[in-house]
C-alpha cells in the first residue's frame, strides 16, 4: 500500500510513518521542516521505502508526483501551540486551513 503523511516531522506523523513502514508499504511524507523534528526522521530517511518531500503545503505544487496510486493519506501538517495561536490567531488559522484547502482539492484532482 502506499501512504502519504503530511507533517512527517512531528511526532504523530513520524510515529505513523514508522508503523506504515514496519506493515511494509511505501510511506511518502511531506513536511516543510519548520518545526521541530522528530527525532526519528532521521531513522525514517535510512528506509528504503520512505520518501521524504520537503515542501510547504500552501505552495507545493507536485502533487501528481505523489497523490496518483496513494491509497491512504494522514494530513497532520499544521501550526501548533497555544502560545503560536494567541500571538498570531490569523496567521496560525491561515496556515493551517489554505493548506487543507490545497491537499483536499489536490485529492479530488488526481484521485482515479
Amino acid at each position: 500500500m502506499r501512504v502519504c503523511i503530511t507533517g512527517v516531522a512531528g511526532f504523530i506523523g513520524a510515529n505513523m510513518a514508522q508503523h506504515h513502514l514496519n506493515l511494509g508499504d511505501e510511506v511518502y511524507g511531506l513536511d516543510d521542516l519548520s518545526a521541530k523534528h522528530s527525532p526519528h526522521l532521521q531513522q525514517l530517511q535510512q528506509h528504503p521505502q520512505f520518501k521524504l518531500i520537503c515542501g510547504d503545503l500552501s505552495t507545493w505544487t507536485d502533487y501528481q508526483s505523489v497523490l496518483p496510486g496513494t491509497d491512504l493519506i494522514y494530513h497532520f501538517a499544521a501550526v501548533v501551540g497555544v502560545f503560536n495561536v494567541l500571538k498570531h490567531p490569523e496567521l496560525v488559522l491561515n496556515n493551517n486551513i489554505v493548506p487543507s484547502m490545497h491537499l483536499l482539492k489536490a485529492i479530488v484532482q488526481y484521485s482515479p
